[in-house]
């Protein structure tokens, strides 16, 4: 199967207990193509893959289920730093086999020994080094509103 090393980016306002969150995440991923379906696996933060009938659909569902993710441990929390160590703790966590994947597939395309999808190739590349991480900054309830968030869009590219 081939695999298409993606970057990603997302953003949220989260609540936790008595305190909003807002969450940043820059994390690996890889794309593949499987029965007519676009299938995102995550590397890193790991443990999670969703597919749509195109790569945006696909998108789409894998950044939900991000969402979803860090909804139920807001939900599951005891308190705001309880939280805040649940995220960092997920932000952690690595599928090795998956992670050697996206480094195999990322020097194939460097290489020129395998072509990015056509349904790719409009995604921005990026050659640079871009470190997995999550942020989480704890604001009061009346500090913050979902439209006040201002951040990256949410958005995913190649790495090249």
């Amino acid at each position: 199967m081939d695999y298409s090393p993606l970057f990603f980016s997302f953003a949220d306002l989260i609540s936790s207990c008595d305190a909003q969150a807002i969450i940043e995440v820059h994390g690996r991923a890889l794309m593949s193509r499987q029965d007519g379906l676009w299938w995102i696996t995550a590397v890193c933060p790991a443990g999670f893959a969703a597919g749509g009938t195109d790569p945006q659909k696909a998108f789409r569902e894998f950044r939900r289920g991000f969402f979803n993710i860090i909804k139920d441990m807001a939900e599951e929390a005891e308190g705001p730093e309880h939280f805040k160590l649940a995220v960092s703790n997920f932000a952690k966590t690595l599928h090795e086999i998956d992670d050697d994947r996206w480094k195999q597939a990322r020097h194939l395309i460097r290489a020129g020994k395998t072509l990015v999808p056509e349904e790719l190739t409009a995604l921005k590349p990026i050659k640079e080094e871009i470190p997995v991480t999550i942020s989480v900054v704890l604001v009061r309830r009346d500090q913050m509103k979902k439209k006040d968030l201002i951040a990256p869009p949410n958005a995913y590219s190649k790495a090249a």
